[in-house]
């Protein structure tokens, strides 16, 4: 699911979410998997997550508007693979 937000007449500001997809969610049991199969202790895991790529508006070295995002670090192969761009 991608939500994309509307582009203004003027530029938004920095830090302006211009995007945001969901990449991945894992329930309660997935999240324990993962922490096993990495050799952290999965005793204390209460919860699932939902991992998101959030596009946003900053500047670049020289002030420039542009745009950023990130990608968590936790994510399958087959996530990375779903969103990756050519």
């Amino acid at each position: 699911m991608t939500t994309t937000f509307p582009a203004q007449a003027t530029v938004a500001p920095r830090g302006a979410v211009v995007s945001s997809t969901q990449v991945e969610k894992l329930d309660k049991g997935q999240v324990a998997e993962r922490l096993k199969a990495t050799g952290i202790d999965p005793a204390q895991v209460k919860y699932g997550v939902t991992a998101y790529r959030v596009v946003y508006r900053t500047t670049d070295a020289k002030g420039r508007p542009t745009t950023a995002g990130s990608t968590p670090g936790c994510w399958s192969a087959a996530s990375r693979r779903a969103v990756r761009r050519p």
